[in-house]
């Protein structure tokens, strides 16, 4: 088979939701539901790609947090390297720009309907662990091998600790100084 087609997708979690959208009939898979995303050009990172994807697909500005899952997928008429990140914050409200549906449900939902296949192994994950939360994801930086997603987790946890300064919380130099001593991204108000 040929090289497999990069994806990238977002587990987008709100009030205990996540978002799912729908694939149009005349497409590939239509009718199936999905996490919102779609594929890499070349030179793009999955995170650009997603901030790209969402904003067309869906009109919103996604801000990807760490990779949740990795998994390569093969289909009859083609390979899926599909890569979920984690998004926790987005702004504006999702659109159906390319989608004929978009639902935000809950963990009990899942079972209500038909996913792509590439999604299965996901959608079994989150059943067994249940939706990520914010912190866990500023914890993924120490959990993962990957370099990409290394560094990745590193930029979204330092711009989460940007927003926590401007919220008066702490500095973004003590928090890393706090983080630097293995205490993790969410320092005290020092």
């Amino acid at each position: 088979m040929s090289e497999p087609v990069r994806v990238a997708a977002a587990l987008t979690v709100r009030q205990g939701r996540f978002l799912i959208c729908r694939r149009p009939m005349h497409k590939a898979r239509g009718g199936l539901w999905e996490f919102p995303g779609g594929k890499l050009e070349p030179g793009e990172s999955a995170a650009e790609a997603l901030i790209r994807e969402c904003r067309e697909e869906l009109a919103i500005e996604v801000t990807p947090g760490p990779v949740y899952m990795r998994l390569t997928h093969e289909y009859p008429d083609l390979t899926v390297e599909l890569i979920l990140l984690q998004v926790d914050e987005f702004a504006g409200t999702p659109l159906l720009l390319e989608h004929s549906e978009l639902r935000w449900i809950s963990m009990e939902e899942i079972g209500d309907f038909r996913f792509c296949p590439a999604d299965r192994e996901i959608l079994a994950r989150l059943e067994r662990e249940g939706l990520p939360t914010p912190a866990e994801a500023a914890k993924a930086v120490q959990k993962t091998e990957n370099p990409l997603d290394k560094q990745h987790c590193l930029s979204y946890n330092l711009s989460r600790l940007r927003r926590q300064a401007s919220w008066g919380r702490s500095s973004p130099g003590r928090a890393l100084e706090w983080h630097s001593r293995g205490k993790g991204f969410d320092p005290p108000h020092l």
